[in-house]
């Protein structure tokens, strides 16, 4: 298992063709402006692929569609974010921190 690395900047793209069975995608990029992984949203679960590890040691998920809006209001929110192939998280946070 890969350890999470800290999230700097992302870009997202999202398509249009109502063909596409990708409806989504975030690119995660760390301090260096390295790929830090990427993340597929998908319109069916079927068309589901599997998480894996690309070459470069970053992991590759696909979600659910419906999970594009909670995960961008977590990387437009958090500071700092941490990406790894079994989670995207924050750091620990005092409860009733105002945003």
């Amino acid at each position: 298992m890969l350890s999470a690395k800290e999230v700097e900047n992302y870009s997202v793209t999202i398509y249009m063709d109502p063909g596409q069975s990708r409806g989504a995608e975030i690119w995660f990029r760390d301090k260096d402006n390295r790929s830090a992984g990427r993340i597929y949203f998908v319109d069916k679960e079927a068309e589901s692929g599997k998480n894996f590890v690309d070459r470069g040691g970053n992991p590759v998920v696909h979600l659910p569609l419906s999970m594009f809006e909670a995960v961008m209001d977590l990387i437009r929110n958090e500071k700092p974010l941490y990406f790894g192939e079994r989670a995207l998280s924050t750091s620990k946070e005092p409860i009733g921190e105002a945003e």
